[in-house]
């Protein structure tokens, strides 16, 4: 564990954030604009494991902040995986093939978690890293077999393609997912762990939780192609995330017990 004050730690998560808000929409503009998204792909592979490679070098909050600024490099990749993935499915499947690619986002990420938490107290954060530096240079390596893209770049100026941010549906579901994502990040990631340490508890707690929440977004991800899904519709969906969240920051502070905040880990993921 680096040894580094509350209010860097704080510095750290909020980077990760504001960089993803900057980077988001320029990289999702060449993306579209070039239809380069194996090239993307690539980068993005490469730049997260540069950022595990800057914590080994430097095993500092310094270093996990300039690992986490990779991270978001590579994190604002992630809108070419999508794009490339579902142009392999036709226009009627494009629901199911959002909800795949989720599931295998979630489940990557609860592998992570279980294999973090595991293996932390047996070979430590350093030891971890080196095994995502070496996860993403095979993950470029599979990326440079994919088939090439089927679209052609569009030949439109960028303020053109810029125009699609006035939609008034697409601004309304922006700043929802503003809110729902900043609350559960901001609760789920950084203040539940932290009430999970004031109880008294060891980093295998920490990582149980996020296992809990993880495998919880994996197995409600793959509702969003259901039946069950397709009949509630967006609107009773989007409000039901919002009262799971709000009951989740409510119940949350008052837990004495990590065994009940387990439980709740359901609820964001769910959310999610």
């Amino acid at each position: 564990m680096i040894q580094t004050s509350t209010s860097f730690i704080g510095i750290i998560i909020g980077s990760y954030g504001i960089s993803q808000m900057v980077l988001r929409l320029p990289v999702g503009l060449l993306a579209n604009y070039r239809n380069k998204h194996k090239m993307i792909m690539l980068i993005g592979s490469l730049s997260s494991g540069c950022a595990s490679l800057f914590r080994i070098i430097f095993n500092n909050g310094i270093g996990f902040l300039i690992g986490n600024l990779f991270s978001v490099f590579a994190s604002a990749m992630w809108i070419s995986f999508m794009v490339l993935y579902m142009s392999f499915y036709p226009k009627d499947q494009q629901t199911k093939a959002i909800s795949s690619i989720i599931v295998a986002n979630n489940l990557g990420m609860l592998l992570e978690f279980i294999t973090s938490t595991l293996l932390y107290e047996k070979i430590g954060m350093q030891m971890i890293c080196l095994l995502s530096v070496i996860s993403e240079i095979i993950s470029a390596l599979f990326i440079s077999l994919l088939p090439k893209e089927k679209t052609q770049p569009i030949k439109k100026k960028i303020s053109s393609l810029l125009k699609v941010c006035t939609q008034k549906n697409l601004i309304v579901f922006s700043l929802l997912a503003l809110v729902q994502q900043g609350v559960q990040m901001t609760t789920t990631m950084s203040f539940t762990t932290r009430i999970i340490k004031n109880l008294g508890t060891n980093s295998m707690s920490i990582g149980l939780s996020s296992i809990i929440y993880m495998l919880s977004a994996v197995c409600f991800a793959k509702m969003a192609s259901s039946d069950v899904y397709m009949k509630l519709g967006v609107r009773t969906c989007i409000t039901v995330t919002f009262l799971t969240t709000a009951l989740y920051c409510v119940l949350v502070p008052q837990c004495s017990s990590v065994y009940m905040i387990f439980v709740l880990q359901i609820l964001p993921g769910m959310a999610t």
